[in-house]
């Protein structure tokens, strides 16, 4: 019944003269069937979004909450991707009706089209599925190279760049390039939606932006197209805004991740210049930065990449004391600009555009310290160890026999008195090798400290090695890593060690805890702790049951 009066507005409009239209107000018939067909796609996206939440409901399609890195407290219905999909879908049915006599004279690559649809729907469906089930990190990555090969198949690639004048033409490399464009913009957009309302709003920018850009390079088809996907994105933001009642889900994050990338193509392939590569690059600038920052940050503490943590750039503006609007507001202003950059990058031929929208945005986050330093310290000390590998010897001087680091990854409690109490435990078993890596996502604390020997002499086939889980209260905060010769140092003496120390610890690691315990005096502060990880619900009740947890 909701979508009775989309239908009666369509109906009219299709029965109605754009032409005429656009001539009263002004407006080119372009421009007029552009802003008509986003139009019609938010209205449906709004119209949609209520039924849609309750057959989510039924078919059980709802992120459930589980105290650990979901923190809201009710079930909330994943349909952004469904919701976007059919907007796009049913609009562009109706601008075939509504613009025939127009789109009769635009050429439109339907073959590359028919390739997006399928790609698309093949995400979608993936995504619907791992909301439904929860599958495996790797099988929704086969998901999105199947998706992104069905892309290349129809076409989708770029030819050639010009890098510094020279012209490179990447002939094979270009299915390389493809795949590796596609799934760094599914996965970049997908990691950027742990909070309300981030994924939704980078992908309406980037779709008007887009749309900017395909108008600019004569696209008129690929425009509409990028109009009824960015009314639809804005229509379900209306439902994703904090405190949302409504998630994209994998399916819509992982949709609008594919959709950009692939347009953001279509927009480049056919200028093999700088700025025609670097405009997309600006787009997509902020969720490229925050994957590689995870990226780093999991391969540099051995954690998989899969693994779940608070040091995205959603939380890391949040935890500089901005609620979940404020937050969201400076990331618009941020993807703003690096948008801006990209479309004039395009629009005025000058690369410079879109590089020093990036850079100011880049050195924004690092110098303001915002984001992106937890990442340094890991690279530091990771080239430091390599360095020392090659200059310090010592067996010549016996204070340097040792060495040890420890980077506060997030929160700001003091880990000290637990990795003191494990370094001394690994001084007295001789162990070659000892890292402590602590995550309590559901708490935004992260820990990461190594131990090592630097006169190691023995051979990998005469060391033992094992991994041992930390607990506090039944909940797995995070790992130990051990290393040790087989003649210096037995295993069993070592575990027997181990268990008594942490035994001891456990009331330390407890009290820790303890104080990360959130403590808050507004209702904005607890509605911020609230949607950091997807949204709404009673924050207080959150906050009172983790601290029954802790006790």
């Amino acid at each position: 019944m909701s979508a009775l009066p989309t239908i009666f507005v369509s109906q009219w409009l299709i029965s109605a003269n754009v032409k005429p239209l656009a001539s009263a107000a002004g407006l080119d018939p372009v421009v007029a069937c552009i802003l008509g067909i986003f139009g019609i796609s938010l209205l449906i996206s709004l119209l949609s979004v209520p039924v849609a939440k309750r057959l989510a409901v039924s078919f059980q399609l709802v992120d459930l909450p589980d105290q650990k890195r979901k923190l809201h407290q009710t079930a909330i219905p994943l349909i952004g991707g469904i919701v976007i999909f059919f907007s796009v879908i049913w609009s562009v049915f109706l601008a075939l009706g509504l613009f025939s006599t127009w789109l009769s004279r635009i050429p439109i690559d339907w073959i590359g089209l028919m390739g997006l649809l399928i790609a698309s729907t093949i995400i979608l469906l993936v995504g619907i599925i791992d909301d439904r089930y929860a599958i495996r990190g790797r099988q929704k990555l086969l998901g999105q190279v199947v998706a992104a090969a069905v892309l290349i198949a129809f076409g989708y690639r770029f030819e050639s760049i010009t890098v510094f004048g020279t012209e490179l033409d990447l002939s094979f490399f270009s299915l390389l390039v493809v795949f590796g464009w596609i799934l760094v913009g599914i996965n970049s957009v997908n990691l950027l939606d742990g909070a309300d309302g981030f994924a939704s709003t980078i992908g309406f920018l980037m779709s008007v932006a887009l749309c900017i850009m395909a108008l600019h390079l004569g696209r008129a088809a690929d425009a509409l197209i990028l109009a009824a996907a960015a009314g639809a994105i804005l229509g379900f933001l209306r439902y994703n805004f904090p405190p949302a009642t409504a998630y994209l889900g994998d399916a819509g994050s992982m949709l609008i991740g594919l959709f950009v990338s692939a347009m953001a193509i279509r927009c480049a392939s056919k200028e093999a210049a700088t700025y025609a590569f670097l405009a997309p690059i600006a787009l997509l600038a902020i969720p490229m930065v925050d994957t590689v920052a995870a990226l780093i940050r999991r391969r540099l503490t051995g954690r998989s990449v899969f693994a779940v943590d608070r040091g995205h750039l959603h939380h890391a503006l949040i935890r500089k004391g901005y609620g979940p609007r404020k937050a969201l507001l400076m990331f618009f202003g941020m993807c703003l600009m690096t948008a801006t950059g990209g479309t004039l990058s395009l629009v005025y031929r000058q690369a410079e555009y879109a590089f020093i929208s990036i850079a100011a945005v880049v050195l924004f986050l690092f110098v303001g310290k915002v984001f992106g330093i937890a990442e340094f310290q890991l690279i530091a000390n990771r080239s430091a160890a390599l360095v020392r590998s090659f200059v310090i010897f010592p067996q010549r001087n016996p204070r340097l026999s040792s060495h040890q680091v420890s980077v506060r990854l997030q929160g700001d409690k003091n880990w000290d008195a637990c990795w003191q109490a494990l370094r001394d435990f690994a001084q007295t078993c001789k162990l070659q090798r000892m890292t402590m890596d602590l995550n309590l996502p559901w708490l935004h604390e992260s820990f990461h400290a190594k131990y090592h020997q630097l006169d190691r002499n023995s051979l990998d086939d005469e060391l033992w090695s094992s991994e041992v889980p930390l607990v506090s209260d039944d909940r797995v905060i995070g790992r130990l890593y051990l290393e040790g010769e087989i003649h210096e140092s037995s295993f069993f003496e070592v575990v027997t060690v181990l268990f008594q120390v942490l035994e001891k610890l456990q009331p330390i690691l407890r009290d820790t805890i303890a104080s990360v315990t959130p403590t808050l005096e507004s209702d904005d502060e607890y509605a911020s702790i609230q949607s950091l990880e997807f949204g709404a619900g009673s924050g207080k009740k959150a906050v009172a049951g983790h601290a029954a947890d802790l006790r």
